[in-house]
């Protein structure tokens, strides 16, 4: 629910805010591996009923040079740095009006030719 939310909130400033010349994008960073996935998988499954699948994303995590961009795992861990990668190509390599078009989302392969490397 709080993906939809955030994607609502999304659609109404740039509605709103887009008269006042201030540009609205949405990103969508995929699976990262933060501090916050690490204490999840430390979880019980009495305290987390899905440690299991972190623990699995933790296992397709990505590997390799994490400083080159990279197509993110399917159904893995991204790295923090692939996520830079991808959000310094929306805000440098993108038009307003395309970055503010729709919700970028880091798995998708429609754009993948044009960030990663």
């Amino acid at each position: 629910a709080s993906k939809a939310a955030f994607y609502m909130l999304h659609e109404c400033l740039k509605h709103e805010l887009s008269g006042r010349g201030i540009l609205v994008g949405s990103v969508r960073p995929g699976i990262v591996e933060t501090e916050m996935q690490c204490t999840i998988r430390q979880a019980s499954t009495a305290d987390c009923a899905d440690v299991g699948v972190f623990k699995d994303m933790k296992r397709n995590e990505f590997v390799g040079d994490a400083t080159t961009s990279h197509v993110p795992p399917s159904n893995g861990l991204d790295t923090v740095e692939n996520v830079a990668h991808f959000v310094s190509f929306l805000l440098l390599d993108t038009n307003n009006e395309e970055y503010t078009a729709k919700e970028w989302d880091i798995r998708s392969p429609e754009h993948h030719n044009r960030w990663i490397c």
